[in-house]
């Protein structure tokens, strides 16, 4: 019952981070903590295969060396990014969904760097998305954790904007209309004076 609670008023925060963006440090924090996880992420995701970029509004637990090595090199060879620019708004997903754990592992994104920051597994939800960017929440867990479960995707299921009123999930343009858009939510974080890496 507790930790029922715990993790209504969890899910709960996420709208306050709507109208308080500088809210998303903290809870953040506390849903990689929640599940388990090594590292979070509030990110955009340029998901065009030819010029693929990515933009970090908050993470926690990321080395900076190794994000300037994803930035300028691995993300071309991520192999799951191919996959992310199908899933919809509201959508959860993780590895296994996205690329089977054999070609995973034995992909040189893996074994040149995801290995070495101890990326065994990443499952996130997509908050809003667009024909080449997505908005999202995403995190990591060390090979000692296990993959992520079917327990941690529903909760991930929580996580994407619904009406809070019907507990309906909201449609895109409402989606749109709640949460902004993209580039509105590109646009508040300068303002923020935290988000970094922690």
């Amino acid at each position: 019952m507790a930790a029922d609670h715990t993790l209504t008023k969890l899910v709960g925060s996420i709208y306050d981070c709507i109208l308080s963006p500088e809210r998303w440090f903290g809870v953040l924090q506390r849903i990689q903590e929640r599940l388990g996880a090594q590292s979070s992420y509030l990110l955009i995701h340029g998901t065009r295969p030819a010029a693929p970029d990515l933009t970090i509004l908050i993470e926690h637990n990321v080395d900076a060396q190794s994000r300037q090595a994803y930035d300028l090199h691995y993300i071309k060879l991520n192999p799951l990014l191919p996959y992310l620019a199908s899933i919809e708004s509201g959508q959860t997903y993780c590895c296994r969904h996205l690329v089977t754990r054999p070609e995973y592992l034995q992909s040189a994104f893996y074994q040149e760097w995801a290995k070495l920051v101890h990326w065994f597994d990443y499952a996130g939800v997509t908050l809003i998305r667009r024909p080449d960017t997505s908005a999202a929440i995403g995190f990591t867990r060390v090979q000692r954790a296990g993959v992520f479960d079917d327990d941690g995707l529903r909760m991930f299921k929580l996580l994407a904007p619904r009406d809070i009123s019907t507990g309906r999930e909201k449609s895109t343009h409402e989606n749109c209309a709640y949460l902004a858009d993209v580039d509105l939510v590109r646009r508040a974080f300068p303002r923020v004076p935290f988000v970094m890496s922690q």
